[in-house]
């Protein structure tokens, strides 16, 4: 949604914390979860292996103005949902790159919020043309 207002450097750190997220459940990125990616890859302008692989703690280098912040947030936790089923490591994970960044955790609380909403107006239009 908002990964092209990201520098060059902070896509390609957040693909690898996309593969992070994508992975950290059950070890394999299922077959809608890659299809996801790299979409979001062909927004940002990257191929599916130019990932930039950074320690945790210096993922707030990277992500230091508050959009930015959010965007990748809101990516991230987008990425979780994106095979409907978010499962709790990645709710730690979210939790977790929230803390690294210095993000109060109700932001994080809204943009999940947030998510939710859009997911459901969504799928009120996927109902709407099938029908």
């Amino acid at each position: 949604m908002f990964l092209a207002s990201l520098s060059y450097k902070q896509r390609k750190v957040f693909l690898g914390l996309a593969k992070e997220i994508l992975t950290i459940d059950d070890g394999i990125m299922d077959n809608h979860e890659e299809d996801y990616l790299r979409g979001l890859c062909s927004e940002m302008s990257l191929s599916f292996n130019d990932e930039l692989t950074v320690k945790k703690s210096e993922i707030k280098d990277y992500f230091n103005e508050i959009e930015s912040k959010k965007i990748l947030l809101l990516e991230l936790v987008a990425l979780g949902h994106s095979n409907k089923d978010y499962h709790e490591a990645q709710d730690k994970y979210t939790d977790e790159i929230c803390n690294l960044v210095n993000i109060p955790m109700k932001e994080l609380k809204n943009i999940e919020s947030l998510l939710e909403q859009y997911n459901k107006i969504q799928n009120k239009f996927i109902s709407f043309i099938e029908s």
